[in-house]
């Protein structure tokens, strides 16, 4: 058997772009259709160069071929099924058949695709079967050109999941009965243990291997694929058609609704509509000149702390209300136009436009004015001016009490002087209340 590397005539640290440079220089040379006048070298060597480019142009496997090289070249010597040669325990070289020349042709004769491999799978179940747990059923067998899906599958899932059975204890590395002591041959069975499962590992990864290189060169698998591929698209393109189907039927279920709303609109009533709507624009388009100018004013005007600055000489209530102290008007939105031509528009015209009576700052939107409502500093200041209006309305409490203390004490100091200890009448009452 020949290296792939030799066979495409390159180095073993070639890149992607030089194999296939190579791949496809000796594919032309060797092909048999331009050597009819030696047909048979030609095929065999135009063979080689398909599965030597076919195994280094995939990473995996030319990852598997340069770790195992040797071994494969060699056909023997640590790559028996088994871990170690094909008289011992058992074992199956496994590493020829990595190779085309394993083989010859997909067809179902003794030297066929399937029939090759199917003895070399044969031999690794009838060595786990004789070694291994008694009773054990045979596996699933390759099969044949035509065997159905369903067995295809079941042997490839069987076989890229092999885990061995066997013991080999033929990779011991000490002889246990040769132990002076306990001590030592409890330290030779360790070493022995370690390298079985080494060898467990090493025919694992082999078989799975091997399963894996067949599965991708079986004409069966790539036609399955390719059935699947084409199944995908057609599912696809149904779908496709079937949502373009139902786009068209909207389109026109909407064309037909169109068509009909405009056949009803066509009347009398519908020409009535017409004209208010055209009305209604051009009234629209006035007040929102008219908007827009009020808005420049109380651009100049609201910055310094009124907000009142809409009109000549007018004064909006809550403006009134703020000067005087009532209660409530720190937390509130207060609308930002003040002047009489405004109030008159309506309360709808001014939505866009508000004044913080603690900060005396004039907002022109609900969302301005909610951003301001959450800052630190209004918040600070509505505190301060609430206190302010508290402590106003105690104090002027507090002289209501005094004076009406006052009024209360004149009556009874005037009624104590001229009566002279004379009882109070209602007279008395009336007059110095």
């Amino acid at each position: 058997m020949r290296c792939h590397y030799e066979v495409l005539g390159v180095e073993r640290d070639a890149d992607d772009d030089a194999l296939k440079k190579a791949y496809r220089k000796l594919a032309l040379k060797w092909h048999p259709d331009k050597n009819q006048d030696q047909i048979e070298l030609a095929t065999e060597t135009f063979k080689q160069i398909q599965s030597a480019y076919a195994v280094l142009s995939d990473k995996h496997e030319r990852a598997w071929y340069d770790d195992h090289r040797e071994a494969i070249l060699r056909g023997a010597g640590g790559g028996s099924a088994g871990g170690g040669d094909e008289d011992d325990d058992g074992g199956f070289d496994l590493w020829a058949y990595f190779s085309s020349s394993a083989y010859s042709g997909f067809g179902d004769d003794e030297r066929g695709f399937y029939a090759a491999y199917s003895r070399v799978f044969k031999a690794v179940d009838k060595a786990e079967r004789d070694s291994g747990a008694k009773g054990k059923p045979p596996a699933p067998e390759l099969g044949r050109s035509d065997a159905a899906w369903s067995e295809v599958r079941g042997f490839y899932a069987h076989w890229e999941a092999f885990s061995t059975g066997r013991s080999m204890a033929h990779v011991d590395l000490y002889d246990t009965r040769e132990a002076p002591n306990r001590q030592v041959r409890r330290a030779m069975e360790k070493e022995n243990d370690k390298a079985r499962a080494a060898a467990r590992k090493k025919a694992n990864e082999c078989v799975r291997a091997l399963a894996a290189y067949v599965k991708k060169r079986d004409p069966r698998v790539a036609e399955n694929q390719a059935r699947i591929g084409r199944e995908r698209s057609e599912a696809a393109a149904r779908a496709e058609s079937e949502r373009r189907q139902r786009q068209a039927e909207h389109d026109l279920a909407r064309t037909q609704e169109r068509k009909e709303r405009a056949a009803a609109w066509d009347t009398e009533e519908g020409a009535e509509l017409d004209r208010l709507l055209e009305g209604y624009s051009d009234e629209e388009e006035d007040k929102g000149r008219r908007r827009k100018g009020k808005k420049g004013k109380k651009g100049k005007k609201g910055g310094g702390g009124g907000g009142g600055g809409g009109g000549e000489g007018g004064t909006s209530a809550a403006d009134a209300d703020a000067a005087e102290g009532k209660g409530g008007a720190a937390a509130g939105m207060l609308p930002a136009g003040g002047c009489e031509e405004a109030a008159e528009e309506g309360a709808a015209e001014e939505a866009d436009a508000f004044y913080c009576v603690a900060c005396g700052k004039n907002f022109r939107s609900a969302k301005q004015w909610q951003n301001h409502e959450k800052s630190k500093k209004h918040v600070e200041r509505v505190r301060q001016l609430r206190a302010d209006l508290l402590a106003e309305d105690e104090a002027a409490a507090l002289a209501e009490a005094s004076e009406a203390a006052e009024a209360a004490a004149e009556p009874k100091a005037a009624g104590g002087s001229d009566s002279g200890g004379k009882k109070e009448t209602p007279l008395d009452r009336f007059l110095f209340s």
